[in-house]
């Protein structure tokens, strides 16, 4: 299928394709994905002419496509050295907020500007403010970490530096988790709470063996802050006629010995009890 080809096909087709991958890089610069591509049509079709015994003009076609390799790859890299790709990794980095790809702009091609006249200072400056803002707002340490790893001096808008931000997130975190403990041991005391208001209920009854609490619900229990509970329910019990009559309660409690394993109801005392 190649006894037709000569020399100079193989060096038009190797132009033609080399012209293919600058052409895909002022589009979108993804450098690398192009360049194995073309290298691993080239490595086909050598393997191809190497199986085809017959072919007078194997060696040279050989010899072309590597050289066409070669030449793709040399304007490659000087295109890659060029102010219009960096401009481009600048402007993707930008839009990507990709600190590391601005900063390597930065450090080799620091008089880049973007099309809105932002040099790559501004824009390691802008992206560095960006990820801090989110990791600030999301609480991300890691990102955090990240920007103050490679910029220390990058501030938000509000001017607090990667370094105050990485605190902040800090104690932000340790706020959280404290806040996650205390919801967990508060669910747990509500139950205790409710228990206890029940005892200090059936203290005022007439016929205390007779009481019929209406069901635990969390809801129903608040927290006031400082280990106190407020207690809402109701209770049917006999009166000193033997008649069943139902009343509404509102009981504070409060706990000064959280339950344990050899004290399983904790120390609680009474504030107020109402009857409604």
């Amino acid at each position: 299928m190649f006894k037709g080809f000569r020399w100079y096909d193989w060096v038009l087709g190797a132009f033609t394709s080399g012209g293919w991958i600058i052409f895909k890089l002022l589009i979108n610069g993804r450098i690398l994905h192009y360049i194995l591509i073309f290298v691993k049509r080239v490595l086909h079709y050598i393997s191809i002419l190497m199986k085809n015994k017959d072919n007078k003009y194997s060696v040279k076609r050989i010899l072309c496509a590597i050289s066409a390799i070669l030449i793709a790859m040399i304007g490659i890299g000087i295109y890659g050295l060029s102010d219009g790709w960096q401009q481009e990794e600048l402007e993707l980095a930008l839009r990507e907020n990709d600190l590391p790809r601005a900063e390597s702009v930065l450090e080799y091609k620091p008089h880049i500007k973007t099309e809105n006249g932002l040099t790559a200072l501004q824009v390691v400056e802008k992206i560095g403010a960006n990820l801090l803002e989110f990791a600030l707002r999301e609480n991300r340490l890691s990102t955090a970490e990240r920007v103050l790893e490679s910029s220390p001096n990058i501030k938000t808008e509000n001017g607090l530096t990667a370094l105050q931000v990485v605190e902040k997130i800090k104690v932000n975190l340790e706020e959280k988790k404290r806040q996650k403990e205390m919801a967990k041991k508060i669910k747990k005391l509500k139950s205790s709470a409710h228990f206890q208001s029940q005892w200090y209920v059936k203290k005022r009854l007439k016929c205390p063996s007779t009481a019929k609490f209406s069901w635990f619900y969390p809801e129903v229990v608040g927290y006031l802050g400082d280990g106190r509970f407020r207690v809402a329910g109701h209770v049917d019990s006999e009166n000193s006629f033997g008649a069943k009559i139902r009343q509404n309660y509102l009981c504070v409690v409060k706990c000064i010995e959280e339950p344990s394993r050899k004290n399983k109801t904790g120390e609680w005392v009474l504030e107020s009890l109402e009857f409604k």
